[in-house]
């Protein structure tokens, strides 16, 4: 694989070096086990190229082909983790393409700028209805932090949004609650020298990075008192790629092997 998302334990979606995309469902078996140990199980889903794919809450997922049109993948549930079909987020074109813990969605566009996806109605636990794909797709995409350009976004836990900046350092969505979901502002994170090529935020709050020499770094402190954490932490894992789900983190190295813990 060159590129690997993770979500709800047990399920990993990936996209193969011919761009295909396929599905990883592992039920009660650890993800790491069937990995490390190379044992079959992953199911080739329905021809759609894609350089880049993101799953969420329930199994949410959505996935961005090369020239940047993005994808929304039907009747995804914790149950049915495939779905169906894709369905196209119109409205503008882009590089990185992320969705919540909540369901909510960002992308950068071609230039790098921050967007929001407008009109997505987000989960929440109390609500008994199913929400339908027109529900949880939105209607539009509306530019966020106008005038900023950045490297990579990932969301995690209550939609919070980190970013990589141009300079390869990150930040923070720092206005974001369960009634403001929009990033109006961002908060430096403390780098200790570390410089990021790429950031993981999972829906079980944790963060994960990869730094300009391929490690893997965790951000250490993170809870509801203090959403920014407090430290980094290196791992060596000679990784090109690094996302995180909910209690597990899995990365992708040059060899297009899929590593977890």
């Amino acid at each position: 694989m060159r590129y690997v998302s993770t979500a709800e334990e047990g399920v990993v979606w990936g996209i193969d070096v011919e761009y295909d995309v396929w599905v990883l469902y592992t039920g009660t078996i650890s993800t790491v086990d069937i990995i490390n140990n190379q044992q079959q199980g992953w199911t080739l889903v329905e021809p759609q190229k894609l350089v880049q794919i993101d799953t969420g809450f329930n199994g949410y997922t959505v996935g961005l082909a090369d020239g940047g049109q993005a994808y929304w993948r039907n009747d995804v549930t914790v149950d049915v983790p495939m779905g169906t079909g894709w369905s196209t987020l119109d409205g503008a074109l882009g590089m990185d393409l992320t969705i919540c813990g909540n369901g909510q969605m960002f992308m950068l566009d071609n230039a790098g700028g921050l967007m929001f996806r407008e009109g997505v109605r987000t989960y929440s636990a109390s609500e008994s209805v199913t929400l339908s794909n027109a529900d949880r797709m939105g209607t539009s995409w509306e530019v966020e932090l106008e005038g900023q350009a950045f490297k990579g976004v990932s969301c995690g836990k209550n939609g919070q949004a980190w970013l990589v900046a141009q300079d390869m350092t990150v930040v923070r969505c720092d206005t974001q609650d369960a009634a403001n979901p929009r990033c109006t502002s961002t908060q430096s994170i403390n780098m200790g020298g570390l410089l990021f090529m790429d950031i993981a935020a999972g829906q079980d709050g944790q963060v994960w990075g990869l730094d300009n020499n391929r490690n893997a770094v965790h951000r250490r402190g993170i809870n509801r008192w203090n959403m920014q954490g407090s430290s980094w932490v290196t791992v060596e894992a000679n990784l090109v790629h690094i996302d995180v789900g909910d209690c597990q983190v899995c990365g992708v190295t040059a060899n297009h092997e899929i590593m977890c813990r």
